[in-house]
């Protein structure tokens, strides 16, 4: 009866699957987060309406359009989540931070506008203590396409590290530096983000063993062209996730949904009819899982005006501890 509850009449009363199993306190918060969503994105899509997209404007609104959209979104999967998950949760965080995380694997990206299909991506993540730094190094097998991204944070919250749950903020600052050689065109970006996780049993204990993600940030970079002018570029990024995690030490893992406001990837900006095309970004989903020690495997996929798609080999130094 609660799961049906969290789908009808949940769909439109977040909650709803709370409110059946006595859960009350944690289905107010639902329904207030779904009420606080439908605020701010009336109050993103009027500012951009009354603004005419302003440059100078739309920054703020496009944030709170994002925010609008994953606090509406958002409390349905976790009320779904609250009545079906085992009452212990799907999983727990890692309990310690490891000093080095490494994935490689190929992604395979379905795009109208370039040639090559086939991806090799290596993602490093070395971490110590309070900083790290987690670059990514994209290589198109079947053209001349090159992309690195070079993140560098620094987390003055940190709970994992502490040893008590997955919350965290951190402040990242990064470059990226894609280069479309057989299409005669680099581009270049600098960013700044500031992005926090919150563990959603603070919120109530039947959300044990999930979570909800948010960055907010802005970049800027050059487009450079073979014999021809360049131009500046800017991005507004913005990010929402929830998942849950996968596995109880000495296992690793979590599931994710994600939006990504960020237009400069492989994914790009979601295609749509009408004047809305491309302004949007891009969704996805990504789960990891260990399969044996400090070895696990991990896929993800994402939709944008292409799809990327495929999976990595990771390992990760001292997980399960």
């Amino acid at each position: 009866m609660a799961a049906g509850a969290a789908f009808v009449p949940g769909t439109v009363v977040h909650g709803a699957g709370h409110f059946v199993v006595g859960e009350a306190q944690t289905g107010w918060r639902l329904l207030a987060a779904q009420g606080t969503g439908v605020g701010l994105l009336a109050l993103g899509i009027g500012g951009l309406a009354v603004t005419g997209a302003s440059p100078w404007l739309i920054q703020p609104f496009i944030f709170a359009a994002t925010g609008g959209v994953a606090l509406f979104v958002l409390p349905l999967f976790a009320d779904l989540y609250g009545v079906i998950a085992p009452a212990i949760g799907a999983g727990e965080p890692l309990r310690v931070t490891p000093s080095l995380s490494l994935s490689v694997g190929y992604r395979h990206v379905d795009n109208p506008v370039f040639g090559y299909r086939h991806l090799s991506r290596t993602h490093v993540e070395i971490s110590g203590g309070a900083w790290g730094a987690r670059p990514v190094h994209w290589r198109a097998v079947d053209g001349d396409n090159v992309r690195t991204e070079v993140p560098l944070y620094f987390r003055p919250i940190d709970r994992r590290g502490d040893g008590l749950d997955g919350t965290f903020v951190e402040v990242e600052l990064g470059y990226s530096l894609h280069q479309h050689g057989g299409d005669a065109f680099t581009e270049q970006v600098g960013h700044a983000l500031t992005r926090a996780r919150l563990d959603l049993a603070h919120i109530g204990p039947t959300l044990a063993g999930s979570f909800v993600q948010a960055g907010v940030g802005y970049g800027a970079g050059w487009v450079s062209y073979e014999g021809l002018p360049g131009d500046a570029t800017q991005l507004t990024l913005a990010e929402v996730a929830w998942g849950f995690y996968l596995g109880r030490r000495p296992q690793f893992g979590e599931f994710a949904i994600y939006y990504d406001h960020r237009h400069d990837g492989y994914a790009a900006g979601l295609k749509s009819t009408g004047v809305g095309s491309g302004a949007i970004g891009h969704v996805g989903a990504r789960v990891e899982r260990s399969v044996w020690g400090d070895f696990g495997l991990a896929a993800d996929v994402e939709v944008g005006s292409a799809l990327v798609a495929g999976a990595s080999l990771v390992y990760r130094h001292g997980a399960g501890r």
